[in-house]
């Protein structure tokens, strides 16, 4: 597994992973928020015996550029993710994703589903109607002072153990350390933690039209215990599009790559041979 970087037309310069033969099928794994590109990397070494895998930070998050000067709505995010799949040569691929990186997936997605394999997309909202706790702890979190006060190490972690894990002593202090100093670098790393969520649902939503007309094999991954995206919008997400498979994973939290990596890659596995 290489660590490499890459700058964008734009000046944008983004971390990825990468592992695997050159030659073998590209597959590009998407994190969300506010982890990174560490997320998956478990799960990368079995899906790099088959796949060519690219794993970036996306923007704001982990080593890539945090831009302060743009909005981080589906039409960034459609920008980026296509210079980035351009500038790695990559013209049709697999592309997984979870979190945040769903809505830089549909993003890209519902506007080139031509150069798209198969799609898999784990524990969203792709929706504009998010739940009202929702709305408030997205608010907390991209507030000026709240998001200070998330910060310190024994908060964050508590944070994202309350609220993402199921088995809660799964996110140890080192690995809550792992995401959270990327957030702590410097005084625009601490800004970027508030400002990569701060656009409101209608900006991050791709409108239902779209997600309908999105004629690409998907596998919807979700986790049963969910308690921030339940389990609901997986079945509606899966209601919404026209070629997708619905799976749940039991016992499991929000954040399921982190939680359990190896059901995670059995499941990836499965979809994208075809089983």
């Amino acid at each position: 597994m290489n660590s490499q970087y890459i700058t964008l037309s734009d000046g944008l310069r983004l971390h990825y992973l990468v592992a695997g033969d050159e030659a073998a099928p590209p597959l590009v794994l998407l994190h969300g928020y506010p982890m990174s590109c560490q997320l998956w990397r478990h799960c990368i070494p079995p899906l790099a015996e088959h796949y060519r895998v690219y794993v970036p930070d996306l923007p704001g998050h982990g080593r890539s550029s945090k831009p302060l000067t743009v909005d981080y709505d589906l039409d960034f995010y459609d920008h980026v993710l296509t210079d980035l799949f351009d500038a790695l040569g990559l013209d049709r691929f697999r592309l997984v994703a979870h979190d945040l990186g769903v809505t830089a997936t549909l993003a890209f997605a519902t506007r080139h589903q031509d150069r798209l394999e198969q799609l898999v997309l784990m524990d969203s909202a792709p929706y504009a109607d998010w739940p009202a706790a929702n709305v408030r702890a997205v608010r907390m979190a991209a507030h000026p002072v709240t998001s200070r006060a998330l910060l310190p190490a024994p908060v964050f972690r508590r944070t994202l153990q309350n609220v993402g894990f199921y088995n809660n002593d799964v996110f140890t202090p080192a690995i809550s350390e792992m995401y959270r100093a990327h957030w702590t670098l410097d005084r625009a790393s601490r800004r970027a933690f508030r400002h990569v969520i701060a656009p409101p649902p209608e900006q991050v939503a791709v409108p239902v039209e779209r997600l309908r007309a999105l004629n690409v094999p998907t596998l919807v991954l979700w986790a049963e215990k969910d308690r921030i995206l339940g389990v609901d919008i997986a079945r509606r997400l899966h209601a919404d599009l026209p070629q997708s498979t619905l799976v749940t994973v039991p016992d499991c939290g929000h954040f399921v790559p982190e939680e359990k990596p190896a059901t995670v890659t059995q499941h990836l596995q499965a979809f994208l041979n075809g089983r």
